[in-house]
C-alpha cells in the first residue's frame, strides 16, 4: 500500500503555500521612515528560492503566449509513491508533485492525468474493474471510474484521511483513520461512516492492512502523540483486531514508531514492518513478530515492498543507505542498491517501492529526486525521464557567463544549461553533493559560485564545491568587491556569517540584532547586500525583523526598516545614487542607504513578490509574483503585466544573454520558461 513517507510529508509542507490577497496601495503611497510599520503580511516565503505556489495557473491563449517552456533535459519531481495494478498487466501509476501519472506499457512511459483536487496521501485499486480507483487525500475520499482521468469526493470531504482500506472478501467494507482521529468503517461503500470502536489508540495511523480472506482481520501500525496534544511521543505500535475493529490489541511494541507495513500477495499470513531500527516479520498473519536487525547500521526502515511471488524476498529502504534487498527472509543484505541514482544518501532516503506483479525483478522507486526503475532486482536503476515537476528553488546567471544558465531545486538537484542548443545537465552528487538547495550566488570578479544548502557550497573553478563551516540553511551570500577574502552569508537559524579569509573560516556578524522567533539565537536572515560604491556598507532583509544596516562590515547594526512581515529579497542597484529595492508585502525601495523608503506596489495584482530581477541594459525591473511577472520601465512608477496573453506566475528570476539576445528566465510552473526581451 503506498504511503507518504516523513520525508514526502516534509517536501509537501516546504511546498505548502497560498498568496496574500493584493491590496488597494498605490502610487500615492507616503514614503515611509526607518521604524514604521506599513502593512500586513502574514505567509512567509524565501527569497531566490522560492517555490512556485500551490496554486497553480494555466496560460491562457499558449499559442501567443511569449513565455516558452525551457526545460530540456529537465526531469525530476517530489515522488510519492508508484505502483503497479494486479488487476490489469502493464498497468501502473504514480503520484508526484499533485499530479497522477499512468503508464500502460509497464512503466517504459507515462501520461500525467487530470491533477488531483486534493494531495493524495493514499491511492489504491477499487475492485476488479481495473477503471475503478480509490484516493485518500487532505480532504476525503475521493474515486475515479475512468482509470485517474477524473476524480469525483466520496466522502469525508474536508478532512484529512490518514489511511485507507478496502477488503477484498467484502468489497463493500472501507476502513479509514482521520488525523489523529478514530478508525471509521463503513459497510455501504462510503455512504455512511461510523466509529468501529472507542478503543482505538490516539495517533497517527501511517497504514492500514485487511486480511484479503477475512474482512474483520485488520491491522494498523501507529504513531503515538502526547494526551492532549498534537505532539508526536516518539513511539508507537501495530495494533490488530479480529472482529471489524471493535477491540484492538497490541501485538508488536517496539517503543518506537511503525512507519511501514507490507504484506505478502502469495501468503496473506506474512507480512513485514519498518521501524527506526529495522524489520519486523509475522508468519502468523500479524499476532507474533520477530525483530530483524539490519547490519552493519541497523536504523530508519522508511518503507518497504514484497515479491508478490516469493514472501521471503524483500526490499527495505533505510535512510542514510538506500535501498536494501533480502532473498533470504532478513538473513541477509545485499546493501545498497545505489548504481545510478542521483539521491544523497541522507535523512528520509527514498518514498516508496513497487514490484511488478508479473516480473519480479522489475521494480519503481519514488524519491524526492523522482522515479527511478529497474529491471535486474534494483542491481541498476534508471530515472524515468518524462515525468517531471521540480521544485524550483533559484535561478542564477552570472554576468561573466552570460549565456550559461543555473537552476537550483528542493530534492532535484543543481542544474546547468549552456544555451538553447544544450540540454539542462545536472551536477552530479560527487561534485555538488546535496539534492536539496536553496538559493545560488556569484562573485563575478573571482569566478566563484555560492550555492545555498544546509551548510552551504562554494566553488572556486564552477565545477567542484566544498562545504563551508556555516551553519544552518543558507538563503543568500554576497562577495566585497574590494576583498576578495571577504564573504557573507545569510542564514535562516544563525544569522549572518562572516569570512575574512575567502570561506576557510567562519563567525556570525549579528550584533545587537534581537533574535527573531522563540528559539534563543534564532535570527532568520534571507538576504545580504552590499553598497557596491561603499562595501562597508551592508543591508540584511530578515523574516518579520525588517531591513538593517551596517557601515562598518558588519560589526553593528541599525534596523532602517521595521516590520513585521516577511522581507524576501534585497536588490542594490549601481545607479546615482544607490537604489536599494525589497520584496516586503510588494515592492518597497530607498534611494539614501534605507533611512527612508517608498512602496512600489502600483499595478501589481499581488503583493506576494517572489524576486527581483535588474535588467542592466535597459534600467528596467521585473518582480515575480503569485500573479504574473510584471515588469517597471525605467523612469515609471507603474508596474505593468509582462504578457497579458498568458499570465505566468513564478518565484524566481534571472536574466540571460545568448547570440545578443536577452531573455528573462522564469521559475514557473514547476519547471523554467525563457521570455525574449
Amino acid at each position: 500500500m503506498p504511503q507518504l513517507t516523513w520525508l514526502s510529508i516534509a517536501v509537501l509542507l516546504f511546498a505548502a503555500c497560498e498568496p496574500t490577497a493584493a491590496l488597494d496601495v498605490g502610487a500615492s503611497t507616503p514614503a515611509l521612515r526607518r521604524g514604521d510599520d506599513y502593512g500586513k503580511r502574514s505567509h512567509v516565503r524565501k527569497r531566490r528560492h522560492h517555490r512556485l505556489e500551490c496554486r497553480e495557473t494555466t496560460p491562457q491563449g499558449a499559442a501567443s503566449c511569449g513565455f516558452q517552456d525551457y526545460i530540456d533535459g529537465l526531469s525530476g519531481a517530489p515522488a510519492n509513491f508508484a505502483w503497479f495494478d494486479p488487476r490489469a498487466p502493464g498497468v501502473a501509476y504514480a503520484h508526484a508533485g499533485g499530479i497522477v501519472w499512468r503508464s500502460t506499457d509497464g512503466a517504459a512511459s507515462w501520461s500525467p492525468l487530470a491533477e488531483a483536487n486534493n494531495v493524495l496521501i493514499d491511492l489504491e485499486p477499487d475492485g476488479a474493474d481495473p477503471n475503478d480507483l480509490i484516493a485518500a487525500t487532505l480532504s476525503g475520499v475521493q474515486v475515479s471510474t475512468n482509470a485517474g482521468a477524473s476524480w469525483r469526493p466520496l466522502a469525508l470531504q474536508g478532512v484529512v484521511v490518514d489511511a485507507l482500506e478496502i477488503s477484498p472478501s467484502e468489497p463493500q467494507r472501507l476502513y479509514a483513520t482521520l488525523e489523529l482521529g478514530p478508525l471509521l468503517v463503513s459497510r455501504d461503500r462510503g455512504g455512511r461512516w461510523e466509529a468501529a470502536s472507542t478503543n482505538y489508540p490516539r495517533g497517527k495511523t501511517f497504514q492500514l492492512s485487511v486480511d484479503p480472506r477475512d474482512a474483520q482481520n485488520l491491522l494498523a501500525t501507529l504513531l503515538f502523540y502526547v494526551p492532549n496534544t498534537r505532539t508526536p511521543a516518539d513511539a508507537g505500535a501495530i495494533y490488530r483486531t479480529t472482529d471489524g475493529g471493535v477491540t484492538w490489541l497490541p501485538v508488536y511494541e517496539p517503543g518506537v514508531s511503525v512507519l511501514s507495513l507490507q504484506r505478502c500477495a502469495a501468503n496473506p499470513d506474512v507480512l513485514i514492518a519498518g521501524t527506526p531500527f529495522g524489520v519486523a516479520r509475522s508468519v502468523d498473519n500479524g499476532a507474533t513478530w520477530t525483530s530483524i536487525p539490519i547490519p552493519p547500521n541497523p536504523s530508519g526502515i522508511h518503507a518497504l515492498a514484497i515479491n508478490p511471488q516469493d514472501c521471503d524476498d524483500f526490499y527495505a529502504l533505510q535512510a542514510n543507505a538506500g535501498p536494501l534487498h533480502t532473498r533470504d527472509a532478513g538473513q541477509t543484505f545485499q546493501l545498497p542498491l545505489m548504481e545510478g541514482l542521483q539521491v544523497m544518501r541522507t535523512g528520509g532516503f527514498p518514498g516508496t517501492m513497487s514490484i511488478d506483479p508479473a516480473d519480479p525483478a522489475h521494480l519503481i522507486l519514488a524519491t524526492h529526486n523522482g522515479f527511478y526503475t529497474s529491471r535486474d532486482s534494483g542491481d541498476h536503476w534508471t530515472l524515468l525521464p518524462a515525468m517531471m515537476h521540480m521544485n524550483v528553488a533559484a535561478l542564477g546567471v552570472s554576468s561573466s557567463a552570460p549565456s550559461r544558465a543555473w537552476l537550483v531545486t528542493w530534492g532535484q538537484g543543481v542544474w546547468t544549461r549552456d544555451g538553447a542548443s544544450s540540454p539542462w545537465q545536472r551536477v552530479g552528487l560527487e561534485r555538488l553533493a546535496r539534492d536539496y538547495a536553496a538559493s545560488i550566488s556569484f562573485d563575478d570578479q573571482h569566478g566563484r559560485v555560492f550555492i545555498g544548502a544546509n551548510n552551504a557550497l562554494l566553488s572556486r573553478d564552477g565545477q567542484t564545491f566544498q562545504e563551508l563551516a556555516t551553519r544552518g540553511l543558507a538563503f543568500d551570500a554576497a562577495f566585497d568587491p574590494t576583498d576578495p577574502a571577504l564573504i557573507y552569508v545569510a542564514t535562516q537559524v544563525f544569522g549572518l556569517y562572516k569570512s575574512e579569509d575567502g570561506g576557510q573560516t567562519w563567525r556570525t556578524s549579528n550584533g545587537a540584532i534581537q533574535p527573531w522567533g522563540p528559539a534563543p539565537g534564532s535570527i532568520d536572515v534571507r538576504a545580504v547586500e552590499l553598497n557596491p560604491d561603499n562595501p562597508q556598507q551592508v543591508f540584511i532583509a530578515t523574516n518579520a525583523n525588517g531591513i538593517h544596516r551596517s557601515d562598518d562590515r558588519g560589526q553593528t547594526w541599525t534596523q532602517v526598516l521595521a516590520s513585521p512581515h516577511y522581507g524576501g529579497c534585497l536588490l542594490a542597484v549601481p545607479d546615482a545614487p544607490l537604489r536599494l529595492y525589497a520584496c516586503l508585502n510588494g515592492v518597497v525601495s530607498s534611494s539614501d542607504a534605507g533611512d527612508t523608503w517608498t512602496t512600489l506596489n502600483d499595478g501589481l495584482d499581488s503583493l506576494w513578490v517572489g524576486q527581483l530581477a535588474h535588467d542592466a541594459a535597459t534600467g528596467h525591473l521585473y518582480a515575480s509574483t503569485s500573479s504574473g511577472v510584471y515588469v517597471l520601465r525605467r523612469g515609471e512608477s507603474r508596474w505593468e503585466l509582462l504578457d497579458e496573453s498568458c499570465p505566468t506566475p513564478g518565484a524566481t528570476l534571472a536574466i540571460m544573454e545568448e547570440a545578443g539576445q536577452r531573455y528573462l528566465l522564469v521559475g514557473a510552473e514547476h519547471a523554467v520558461k525563457r521570455f525574449a526581451l
